[in-house]
């Protein structure tokens, strides 16, 4: 979260998904989403489906159709802080923007594993208790 009397105001919310897209994610962001303009920032919400908070903000795409169209629109709106939600593209995004513009913030949020193998290899890497490979 943003502190109260920081100066860094526009921050992009990158997501795969928003609503009307139910979920978890969209929720989420949906959520943070008005948080954050509550607080007094400046809030661009990219979605790869979804309503983001502009047209040109909705439907994006996935994988490299996101990348390009969200960091085209990351270029216009010059975000301080880019926060990325849950896939690998969203990420790639702001990592490809970063690259560019050093003094930006990168926040990542990994949600869930829709791949259930990797769980158990999350378990191990956060020391959460875990069972058995099946």
């Amino acid at each position: 979260m943003v502190h109260r009397g920081s100066r860094m105001k526009r921050i992009a919310l990158l997501t795969p998904y928003a609503p009307p897209v139910a979920g978890g994610i969209s929720t989420f962001v949906s959520g943070l989403s008005e948080t954050l303009r509550q607080r007094g920032h400046e809030v661009s919400l990219l979605a790869g489906e979804g309503d983001g908070d502009k047209t040109g903000h909705s439907n994006l795409g996935i994988r490299r159709d996101y990348v390009s169209r969200a960091l085209h629109r990351l270029n216009e709106i010059r975000p301080e802080i880019i926060h990325c939600h849950s896939h690998w593209y969203s990420l790639a995004t702001g990592v490809r923007y970063l690259q560019k513009n050093p003094t930006v913030r990168l926040v990542f949020s990994f949600h869930t594993t829709s791949i259930p193998i990797f769980r158990y290899d999350l378990c191990i890497c956060s020391g959460e208790p875990t069972s058995p490979r099946l």
